[in-house]
């Protein structure tokens, strides 16, 4: 099976079309379907929908296992909120809140190994 993050990285930059949902319900079956449906991916709101980390890692496994990319919403733009998401394995997140380059920085650092970033 193609790696789901590389085939949307291409369908993004080449086409033709990208399809995608958002789940605001922490149900997993409900990110499960949407992918089984046919999105290129699934953007897992975790900033406004009522999801625990447990939640999180089910919707993320169900999404990838249907074939779909797992998208995940953060809470904020804070490595309390990005490392333990980032440890589940999405194939990207989405952070909230960016509105400075101070705020791209942090969230850059939190997201890479050194020397380009500060995550252990």
């Amino acid at each position: 099976m193609r790696d789901a993050a590389q085939t949307l990285r291409e369908r993004f930059k080449h086409g033709p079309f990208v399809a995608g949902g958002h789940a605001m319900l922490s149900d997993p079956s409900i990110a499960e379907a949407m992918a089984c449906f046919g999105y290129d991916f699934v953007w897992i709101d975790a900033e406004h929908g009522p999801y625990g980390l447990n939640q999180i890692l089910a919707s993320i496994t169900a999404v990838q296992g249907a074939g779909a990319a797992a998208l995940v919403r953060v809470v904020l733009n804070d490595t309390a909120f990005i490392k333990p998401v980032l440890e589940m394995g999405p194939d990207g997140i989405i952070i909230p809140q960016v509105l400075s380059a101070e705020d791209v920085q942090r969230a850059m650092d939190d997201c890479l190994y050194p020397p380009a970033g500060t995550r252990g």
